[in-house]
């Protein structure tokens, strides 16, 4: 791989978002990997990844597992093929992954208007998937992430997750009844439910998916 030069940019503190978006912007390569200072790269995850989206024009984004360490331990997390359901839930694929920049100018950037720093990559990854890019599980480690007590996602509040959570299911509340219908599938075959629930989803979007999320709407 041609190996390229490093740019360094310099800017007032803006907020994560605005950060990576300059960054980005400034970019002249046709893939994205955001590396935070406290991770570092496995051996060959660039090369393969890179290899993989060459290879299949239909792929956008690039994504693995990790090795969580630190002065006590080291383990590997295995994070698992793509899974909507459970990426509305929670965020449990890290910003270290390769993607084309055609995915973030798609989707219009991070957004800087999280309510809390620290779950930009989520929506970037929510916002892909309902623009049609394709990710792609590379069942391998290809980073390591040092798990620091002051990182910006430990050091979260349990209310700042549920509030950037309820932002993130406002933000795609058109995109909720498509969505909470592929997982009614796993409660019922009756084909008149999947007629009400579409149209409950509809009018109580926010109201619905909240219940479904504690548990409180679906009975196996």
């Amino acid at each position: 791989m041609k190996r390229g030069v490093c740019t360094i940019i310099h800017q007032q503190n803006q907020g994560l978002a605005t950060a990576r978006n300059n960054g980005i912007e400034k970019a002249n390569g046709k893939y994205i990997l955001p590396l935070d200072a406290d991770n570092f790269l496995a051996e060959n995850f660039v090369d393969e990844a890179v290899s993989i989206l060459d290879s299949d024009n239909n792929c956008s984004i690039v994504y693995s597992d990790r090795i969580d360490f630190n002065s006590e331990m080291m383990k590997i997390e295995h994070v698992g093929e793509f899974d909507i359901n459970k990426m509305i839930r929670c965020n449990y694929i890290d910003a270290c992954a390769i993607y084309r920049k055609t995915v973030w100018s798609g989707c219009g950037g991070y957004d800087k208007l999280m309510p809390f720093m620290g779950h930009e990559d989520w929506d970037l990854w929510v916002h892909a998937y309902f623009n049609k890019f394709r990710f792609y599980y590379y069942n391998k480690p290809g980073f390591y992430y040092r798990l620091l007590e002051s990182s910006m996602i430990r050091t979260m509040k349990e209310n700042d997750l549920v509030e950037n959570q309820m932002y993130l299911l406002k933000k795609y509340s058109s995109h909720l009844p498509e969505l909470f219908l592929k997982l009614s599938s796993d409660y019922t075959d009756v084909s008149g439910a999947h007629f009400w629930l579409k149209n409950y989803l509809k009018k109580n979007k926010l109201k619905s998916i909240v219940k479904i999320l504690t548990g409180g709407f679906f009975q196996k």
